[in-house]
């Protein structure tokens, strides 16, 4: 795509255009050559969204209770988008689950917008574009970003990198399996959500994980049952206390993020380089050690 053609779409973008949007989170999830160009076009615009990172196991019902929390924050007359990371389709690399359909009922709400995003073998429960098209969301002007990860394990806590609170999502039955979390997932969460929580076990769990925390009173554990809005208040009153809270910490958090970046956006550059047989200098270097031997 031309110069021209990348300014015209991001003044469409400006004018709150939805199709820029979608077309310009498509470039950047791609890795096209301008992404750099949009991105330090629209960086003075971000800095404003609140950015909720949910995560947990497969089958906790994560979509479900953003869901609940989409209505909720609709209530309250602000703007939200998501971003939800699904698996990656083998052939076609896409998205394969696609919360839209999970999410139907808000999807055309002028207020929302819902996006799914391949995870493209990210092994940290996002895909590897989630920064640069939070950052697109922000600057478009959106009140919440919602970051949804794949299914995760105890290792995959890239969402603490992105997401101003991290919710994790569990159900009564991951009692079993919290020791072997506590090392990685459970550790990064600033709430812990229980949810299906009228299933035997609920308060069994939320003890537990009481004790873990050896008495951190600012980090709740919730009961929920988003299918049937139970606990959703509650919910959200938590994560506007958790955002007064991380307000004090931005900055720190802030500059840890953006050498994380930094580092990601070098390495894509150099991955996007090799990759291009037209411009690529690392071959001839390889061609001429060839030679020399």
């Amino acid at each position: 795509m031309g110069f021209y053609q990348i300014m015209d779409l991001i003044a469409k973008f400006l004018k709150k255009d939805r199709v820029a949007l979608s077309r310009l989170i498509s470039m950047v999830e791609n890795h096209d050559s301008s992404s750099l160009e949009i991105l330090s076009r629209l960086h003075h615009k971000t800095g404003h969204a609140f950015v909720i990172g949910i995560t947990g196991p497969p089958g906790a019902g994560k979509s479900t209770l953003i869901s609940e929390l989409i209505r909720d924050i609709l209530k309250k007359k602000q703007s939200v988008s998501v971003l939800a990371c699904d698996p990656s389709s083998p052939y076609s690399g896409g998205s394969v689950l696609g919360d839209r359909i999970r999410m139907q009922e808000h999807a055309d709400h002028d207020d929302v917008y819902i996006r799914s995003l391949s995870s493209r073998g990210s092994h940290g429960g996002l895909s590897r574009a989630t920064f640069d098209c939070v950052q697109l969301l922000d600057a478009f002007g959106f009140d919440y970003v919602i970051l949804e990860t794949v299914g995760v394990g105890q290792s995959e806590v890239d969402i603490m990198k992105y997401a101003d609170s991290t919710v994790l999502v569990l159900v009564p039955e991951s009692g079993d399996s919290i020791q072997t979390m506590k090392a990685g997932i459970m550790e990064i969460a600033d709430i812990y959500v229980i949810n299906k929580s009228d299933r035997p076990g609920a308060e069994i769990l939320q003890k537990e994980i009481f004790q873990m925390l050896q008495g951190q009173k600012e980090k709740p554990v919730l009961l929920t049952q988003a299918s049937f809005h139970q606990g959703i208040e509650e919910f959200t009153n938590e994560l506007q206390k958790n955002k007064k809270i991380k307000k004090q910490i931005e900055r720190k958090r802030l500059a840890e993020q953006r050498r994380d970046e930094t580092k990601k956006i070098i390495l894509s550059e150099l991955e996007r380089r090799i990759d291009n047989p037209k411009n690529n200098p690392f071959e001839k270097i390889f061609l001429k050690f060839l030679r020399k031997r």
